[in-house]
């Protein structure tokens, strides 16, 4: 099992809204340029550049480099099925536009379960 540091250092990552933005345009499949990620997140050249080092050197994103452009894509599918339980979480509670309160999650302790379990394989695998 990894360290509360390593895991906490490995969910910070998804936690920024800019980085939040860039790792949902990855789920795509596609490797992008960081100019394509920085129109994504809204941010300027430079965060953006900031931000994929970061994420590079916790291990969720990989690079390579074609000619003079670097691609970033996903490190690997235990990354995916991550932000896809992260994802999934979330949406349980988006507010409904109907009535304004919260849904309710009739498994969630089943997508907490499934959660925790890509989150502690992606720690191991990062490791």
């Amino acid at each position: 099992m990894a360290s509360n540091a390593r895991f906490a250092e490995v969910a910070a990552v998804a936690a920024d809204p800019a980085r939040a933005s860039m790792l949902q345009a990855l789920m795509g499949g596609r490797a992008l340029t960081a100019v394509e990620l920085a129109e994504v997140a809204d941010i300027t050249p430079q965060k953006t550049s900031r931000h994929l080092r970061r994420m590079t050197e916790v291990g969720v994103l990989s690079v390579h480099k074609q000619g003079r452009h670097r691609f970033h894509r996903l490190a690997g599918s235990s990354i995916a099925h991550m932000l896809e339980s992260i994802m999934q979480v979330a949406a349980e509670f988006e507010p409904d536009d109907r009535t304004g309160t919260l849904r309710q999650a009739t498994s969630l302790a089943a997508y907490g379960d499934q959660a925790f379990s890509n989150s502690c394989s992606l720690v191991r695998l990062l490791r």
